[in-house]
């Protein structure tokens, strides 16, 4: 069961509830930007389709300029796992004189969640892992909107 604390309470405890105040407000004023964020790179990349099309058409390499910015095509060549198979392409770079590029590596945020489960379980984490890894506990603040007392409205 949760505990909320009246007024009353806090200031006997000598909280300072005008910082947790301000958290609230930049949390919620920090989920708005990112959500304004997100609809803005979901915009500039459909404009950006659409200008490449545009430039294609019309044949234009050099670009144009518009309010003093010069707009112009580029592309930039990106390699990446031939059909998600990240073996295989290692070894073609392996093979071609180019292992330098293959590192061994893992997924933090799988073996994270690896090291909670053994963390609840009753064995909890092996040794070895804990030699081996840098596990660390992470505190933050979490923010969920309040719920209303039953019967009463906001």
């Amino acid at each position: 069961m949760t505990k909320h604390l009246t007024d009353a309470v806090s200031a006997m405890l000598e909280l300072d509830t005008e910082k947790m105040s301000e958290y609230v407000t930049l949390t919620l004023e920090k989920r708005l930007v990112a959500a304004e964020t997100t609809k803005r790179n979901a915009r500039l990349k459909e404009l950006e389709q659409d200008m490449l099309d545009q430039f294609e058409e019309a044949e234009l390499v050099d670009g144009i300029i518009i309010s003093g910015y010069n707009l112009k095509p580029s592309s930039i060549i990106w390699a990446s796992a031939l059909e998600g198979n990240y073996d295989r392409s290692c070894q073609a770079l392996e093979d071609s004189g180019h292992g330098e590029y293959v590192q061994a590596r893992f997924d933090s945020k799988k073996v994270s969640k690896l090291i909670r489960e053994y963390a609840e379980s009753e064995e909890g984490i092996p040794e070895e892992l804990e030699e081996g890894l840098n596990i660390v506990e992470k505190f933050s603040i979490s923010m969920t909107k309040a719920k209303s007392p039953k019967g009463k409205k906001k």
